[in-house]
């Protein structure tokens, strides 16, 4: 408010030094050496889930073949007294591979819990990105632009229409949020990146 539209997204340049201004910038880099680490719980933890999912994915065998002949022999030996369907034969259906073991980068009696070589390897890798991607941004204000249009499109607008279409079927409110949600979404995202681009 002290200099309208003349804020610069760095508001201590727009200061005089003084004794009050660099013990702000103390406290800032103190508050944001403490938070930083904060967000690495949720990204790594997604990290993790992706990984596990991708990984069961391509380990989960196609068991429709194996439903069906299971059920057929179960029908068999319901059917006919004498037909004799060993249990044994049930679990030789099962394809190769359909017990999966446990990944060697988790911790075991854990879903989400890495290694200690692998807990270090993500942190690190989402802690060079984060910095690599804030020292090559040319201005806080183009970043802030580019996350805004993305991020409070999809939670203003995109998500709730969504999920309303999803739980009530397509109501005319619901795609109407969905629908102006996902092209604000898009435009303003265009035009941010456009400007952190520019002004690179």
């Amino acid at each position: 408010m002290t200099f309208w539209e003349h804020t610069q997204s760095d508001l201590f340049q727009m200061y005089p030094p003084s004794n009050a201004i660099h013990a702000a910038k103390l406290f800032l880099s103190i508050s944001m050496l403490l938070t930083f680490a904060l967000p690495f719980f949720a990204c790594r933890e997604i990290v993790v889930l992706l990984a596990n999912s991708l990984r069961k994915s391509s380990q989960t065998p196609d068991l429709g073949l194996v439903e069906s002949m299971a059920s057929w022999l179960g029908n068999a030996r319901n059917n006919n007294r004498n037909t004799v369907v060993p249990d044994t034969l049930y679990v030789s259906l099962l394809p190769e591979g359909t017990v999966q073991s446990k990944p060697s980068w988790m911790l075991s009696g854990s879903d989400t819990q890495l290694t200690t070589p692998y807990h270090v390897v993500v942190t690190m890798s989402l802690w060079a990105t984060t910095i690599s991607l804030a020292l090559l941004a040319p201005n806080l204000g183009d970043v802030l632009d580019l996350v805004g249009s993305v991020s409070g499109s999809m939670i203003g607008f995109v998500l709730p229409g969504l999920f309303s279409i999803k739980l009530l079927g397509p109501t005319p409110m619901g795609v109407l949020m969905f629908v102006s949600g996902s092209l604000i979404c898009i435009v303003g995202s265009c035009f941010s990146a456009m400007k952190l681009f520019e002004d690179a």
